[in-house]
């Protein structure tokens, strides 16, 4: 060594890698969304946009079956985060008529699943159902069902149930007043 001392050199900004978030729920349905955080100042990349694709402002959309993680770049730095957490997409919830397709006014049939989620009817002056899956025929007509899984996957329509109204009773006695 020489004994110099160097003159200072151009001093040197260490930034904080950006801190990324899941804000929506990680586990969602194909063609389904979640938001992650930060929603603006840079860009997203996802790990597999065959499973996930992310927008710049932070919102996932579900592709295909699999999962995915996601990194943020920030536009202030050019710092880029560590991987999210894993961001799940799952199939929409497969449904069935587990019952009879036709029941008389008063009578119940069955759906399923049973449970994960809720049932809606698309016509519940004519039937209605509970989130067990057990549906409530009352008046005559036509109702298909759909089911709202918890993670918020909606399933497609079942196929209809058709509901028939009581029969009348006719008492030819009646006619002769």
């Amino acid at each position: 060594t020489t004994g110099c001392i160097s003159t200072h050199s151009t001093p040197i900004t260490v930034y904080t890698k950006p801190t990324v978030q899941i804000t929506g729920q990680n586990e969602i349905c194909i063609g389904s969304n979640t938001t992650l955080s930060p929603n603006s100042g840079g860009f997203w990349s996802s790990s597999n946009d065959a499973v996930a694709t992310i927008t710049s402002s932070g919102i996932v959309t579900g592709v295909s079956l699999g999962t995915a993680t996601f990194t943020f770049v920030e536009n202030s730095t050019g710092c880029t985060s560590d991987a999210s957490l894993p961001v799940t997409v799952v199939e929409k919830p497969s449904v069935a008529i587990t019952g009879p397709t036709g029941i008389c006014q008063g009578e119940t049939t069955t759906l399923s699943p049973s449970a994960g989620g809720n049932w809606t009817s698309n016509n519940p002056s004519v039937a209605t159902v509970n989130a067990m899956g057990v549906v409530t025929a009352v008046s005559a007509g036509v109702a298909k069902f759909t089911f709202v899984s918890d993670e918020g996957c909606i399933s497609d329509e079942t196929s209809p149930i058709t509901i028939y109204g009581k029969p009348a009773i006719f008492n030819p006695g009646d006619d002769e007043l």
